[in-house]
């Protein structure tokens, strides 16, 4: 999988995550625009570096709501 389809991927899966955890991606970020567009992409970048993404799709297929995220091993840690 190429590096784009990987984002657009994780993208997908991180804002299905964070609707199925209540969580508004509209207000749901602290701070301006700016910092709440840092902390999106800090959000698909930690996602799309986790090796769980077929797990991940499997709960967000069966579950439309959830109270808390899956316990899955830490990503790795990204420097951009």
């Amino acid at each position: 999988m190429g590096l784009f389809s990987r984002l657009d991927d994780a993208n997908e899966l991180a804002t299905g995550m964070a609707h199925r955890l209540g969580i508004d991606l509209e207000s749901g970020f602290q701070g301006g625009p700016v910092q709440a567009a840092y902390q999106f992409r800090d959000m698909v970048m930690r996602c799309s570096t986790c090796r769980h993404h077929a797990e991940c799709r499997r709960l967000q297929a069966h579950s439309m709501m959830l109270d808390f995220p899956p316990l899955l091993p830490q990503p790795r840690t990204v420097r951009a």
